[in-house]
């Protein structure tokens, strides 16, 4: 069960080796991000069996990633004590060899090396299953955990560079609303410049140039986009500081952000809040880019 006020990563790795019989069994288990969940099971054709109630083991506790799960085995002795001889077909044998004796009596006899060689008198040892399974499936439930902490430790370091991009986001907006009087005013007084250059000062109604610029100055406000950033962040950090898969929403999140990056970019009046809107984009493009490895 995962704690509370904890975000995974979907990247993760474990592994684990453990000993049945005459034989080493590992388990390695490799996360990557994915949109979904995606498994992939590769063992010896003697235990794909077990797929399913592997997949059942990490469906459990994971939903989304690739996942590769591998299971190779190792035989601790030579291959002479993986052998053994199959008795009821060794019986079978010297009762035929007797009867054809029995019916030609001169024929020569057969040596114990020949007998010996004959077509499945001595086979390999055949796994028992049913004590192999168990065990495999048990030693499955650890990796995984050891795979969900190992996302832990992915999760918390990816934390660590989200908050930071947050900050930096906060940053620009406070840095954007310390300039943006100042903005407008500049704006304000070149506009009105320009149009005293061009019709004379002497033809301007200050009261109609106050009204049009005052609608004009609603339609290049920024206040609405700067806000609702600001209420993203908020809920960003909430979102990472809390409990459960948040990976989708947060992805959801940057999208709305990244929107209203874009318009308060397409409202900018000044070489100075252009930059902002681009510096904006840039770090929500990373924050993007961090959050599709988040669980």
């Amino acid at each position: 069960m995962k704690e509370k006020y904890m975000i995974y990563s979907m990247t993760g790795y474990a592994n684990r080796s453990f000993t049945i019989g005459g034989k080493i069994f590992q388990i390695e288990i490799k996360a990557v991000n994915h949109r979904f969940f995606d498994f992939s099971f590769k063992s010896s054709d003697e235990i794909k069996s077990i797929e399913h109630e592997v997949r059942e083991k990490i469906t459990s506790k994971i939903s989304r990633g690739k996942i590769d799960f591998r299971i190779t085995e190792q035989t601790l002795y030579d291959e002479a004590h993986n052998l053994e001889i199959n008795h009821a077909l060794l019986i079978q044998y010297t009762n035929l060899i007797e009867q054809v004796r029995q019916h030609i009596p001169d024929s020569p006899s057969a040596t114990f090396a020949e007998i010996m060689n004959l077509p499945g008198v001595i086979v390999k040892k055949s796994a028992n299953l049913n004590t192999i399974y168990p065990i495999m499936l048990s030693q499955t439930e650890l990796a995984v955990n050891d795979l969900i902490n190992s996302q832990l430790i992915e999760g918390e370091k990816l934390k660590v560079v989200l908050l930071n991009k947050i900050e930096l986001i906060d940053q620009i907006l406070i840095n954007i609303k310390k300039v943006l009087p100042e903005v407008i005013d500049n704006y304000k007084n070149k506009l009105k410049t320009k149009i005293t250059e061009i019709i004379g000062d002497c033809s301007i109604n200050d009261v109609r140039f106050q009204q049009e610029f005052a609608y004009f100055c609603q339609k290049i406000d920024v206040d609405e986009e700067i806000a609702r950033i600001e209420s993203h962040l908020k809920m960003f950090i909430n979102l990472i500081n809390g409990d459960g898969m948040v990976g989708k929403k947060i992805d959801f999140l940057i999208q709305e952000m990244h929107r209203e990056a874009n318009t308060f970019g397409s409202k900018s009046i000044s070489i100075v809040t252009t930059n902002y809107a681009v510096e904006l984009k840039v770090l929500i493009e990373q924050l993007r880019e961090q959050i599709q490895n988040i669980l």
